[in-house]
């Protein structure tokens, strides 16, 4: 049963990336819009301004806080590599 709910989740993506390209045609937008990188933006979005981390995991469907630390220490961790970028 695990693997039909992977695969539904997979095949919905999937959709919802393919709908996300259009999009981005339409609009004539240079960079590539993602699902991965939408939920990235939401969650930065909300730590930035404030939110707790409880309720950003809540809003992201996270089934624990762990879950929800591992995810927002990536976004720090990213910001962080953008950072030094800027020095090279």
């Amino acid at each position: 049963m695990k693997d039909f709910f992977e695969n539904k989740n997979h095949k919905i993506k999937q959709i919802i990336n393919r709908d996300l390209a259009k999009i981005r045609t339409k609009l004539k937008l240079s960079t590539p819009l993602q699902l991965g990188k939408a939920r990235d933006c939401y969650a930065s979005t909300l730590m930035r301004n404030g939110q707790s981390r409880d309720d950003i995991g809540q809003m992201m469907g996270h089934s624990n806080s762990v879950v929800t630390e591992h995810y927002l220490s990536s976004i720090d961790t990213e910001r962080t590599f953008k950072i030094n970028q800027s020095l090279m």
